[in-house]
């Protein structure tokens, strides 16, 4: 599927916001760099188009500074032939873009790293909001499986229907690599947990952020008339409460809990 990215510029209040998405194409390359700014941070990415392509960030001493050399940068690659995409639109790189950053931030706080992103968000325009949480949540579903309710189950000491629908958002939170991981292995999650967080990897509130981003920015109530959700998939569970299922499943998982006190 072509990589899908957006254009955008804002300005106001001294902050700024600003996206320039370029492609170049021949009989040899099929590549696209994107660039954007939110104040004083510059983000490229870039890599061949269908892929996530690879991500840099750089901080600056002034918005002003980041804009100027995002510009300048344009320049650059315009000049080698790049050509401006504008039939393009938010896409999952940019998706775990977003999700870094606000965790970058939060220094291992999932409520504050919800409102990050809900501050994050609220720059952007609405659209993008809207295809954020539809992105989230097609991310979130597809995790609804047997073997992350398990690992869910070992991680915090138990886990209900609502705690496995939190803990799925804390993966998400965790950044596209843990998620990925989990994915092919819940077990590689044991990076994650810690003495600190053991028991409690929740991160409720981060489901909400793009619907309160929308709200603060319209002042409407109509959020979820503009999502679209679909059903959870089907679940055979493999393991049981009451044996030893989990620990032969995940043996390496099940040492750290246990280390930990669970």
């Amino acid at each position: 599927m072509f990589l899908r990215f957006w254009n955008s510029f804002l300005k106001n209040d001294n902050k700024i916001s600003m996206t320039k998405n370029l492609i170049f194409q021949d009989d040899f390359s099929n590549k696209f760099w994107r660039v954007s700014v939110e104040n004083s941070t510059l983000t490229v990415i870039y890599g061949r188009i269908g892929t996530a392509g690879r991500s840099d960030s750089k901080e600056f001493p002034s918005n002003l500074e980041a804009e100027k050399e995002a510009n300048k940068l344009i320049a650059e690659k315009l000049k080698k032939g790049y050509e401006e995409d504008n039939n393009i639109n938010f896409s999952e790189a940019d998706f775990w873009n977003i999700i870094e950053r606000a965790k970058k931030s939060s220094e291992g706080d999932y409520e504050y790293q919800a409102d990050l992103l809900t501050e994050l968000l609220q720059s952007r325009p609405i659209s993008e909001i809207i295809e954020f949480d539809n992105i989230f949540s097609e991310l979130h579903r597809k995790s609804y499986r047997s073997d992350w309710w398990g690992a869910a189950y070992l991680i915090n000491g138990g886990c209900s229907d609502d705690g496995f629908d939190y803990f799925r958002a804390w993966v998400i939170s965790r950044g596209q690599k843990a998620y990925y991981e989990a994915w092919k292995n819940p077990e590689s999650l044991l990076k994650y947990i810690n003495e600190d967080n053991i028991g409690e990897c929740y991160a409720e509130t981060l489901m909400y952020s793009a619907s309160i981003a929308y709200e603060q920015k319209t002042d409407k109530d109509d959020f979820h008339d503009k999502t679209y959700s679909l059903p959870l998939p089907e679940i055979v569970f493999d393991w049981q409460e009451d044996d030893d299922s989990l620990q032969i499943k995940f043996p390496k998982l099940f040492k750290k809990c246990k280390d930990l006190g669970f």
